[in-house]
């Protein structure tokens, strides 16, 4: 069974093989809050907390579900190895993300939202919760200020990290905490963005379930 999520020209989708636990096939748009019987509720509550045994995030995932007025978003962050590696065995503590214009998650993402995490090309594999964020609007002293502190926690070990990033103009530093490796979990990404929001109390728009 697929679904998509559709939002403009952005389209997401994931494949649930999920053992015991089924989904009622249907086909229906939903329009409005993301806060709905949504695409992400029903990832969530059909392929992320069956067989959970751990508390923290049960009740994390269970607040999104139902809690309506909670102010934490849910995000979609996409990594490359060896550095998703490295979150899920806890050396790495900081993420980083530069980028040439504003754009997520740079004043995007909060202390307490919930970072689903997807390997490039792959599936989601883990959990984590923002315990930290600093946004820069870059120069000479922002770089040396990133490099001096949060090159250790960036599990830097490239020499070319940073000269690949040198013509960003800003850039979010995220600490994250709380990680929990899942089973991989398909979830579709038909676009090249590294990170896109899932939810969010003041975006609308459209998402749609097909079977199939």
């Amino acid at each position: 069974m697929a679904f998509l999520l559709s939002l403009g020209r952005e389209i997401i989708g994931f494949t649930m093989t999920t053992g015991r636990t089924k989904v009622n096939e249907r086909n229906v748009i939903m329009k409005g809050n993301y806060r709905d019987k949504s695409y992400l509720s029903e990832f969530i509550e059909n392929v992320v907390l069956p067989g959970m045994t751990d508390t923290f995030w049960q009740e994390r995932l269970t607040n999104i579900l139902w809690d309506g007025s909670s102010p934490n978003t849910v995000h979609l962050a996409i990594f490359v190895e060896p550095y998703l590696k490295f979150i899920l065995e806890g050396r790495k503590t900081v993420e980083s993300r530069f980028s040439s214009r504003r754009c997520a998650p740079y004043q995007k993402v909060r202390v307490g939202d919930i970072l689903l995490l997807k390997r490039s090309s792959g599936p989601v594999v883990g959990l984590c919760e923002v315990a930290g964020v600093w946004f820069y609007r870059l120069d000479p002293e922002s770089w040396d200020n990133i490099k001096k502190e949060f090159t250790q926690e960036l599990c830097v070990q490239d020499p070319g990290f940073w000269e690949a990033r040198r013509h960003a103009l800003y850039a979010t530093l995220i600490r994250i905490g709380h990680v929990l490796p899942i089973a991989p979990a398909k979830f579709s990404k038909y676009d090249r963005r590294g990170w896109v929001l899932l939810t969010s109390t003041n975006v609308s728009g459209q998402m749609e379930f097909k079977d199939g």
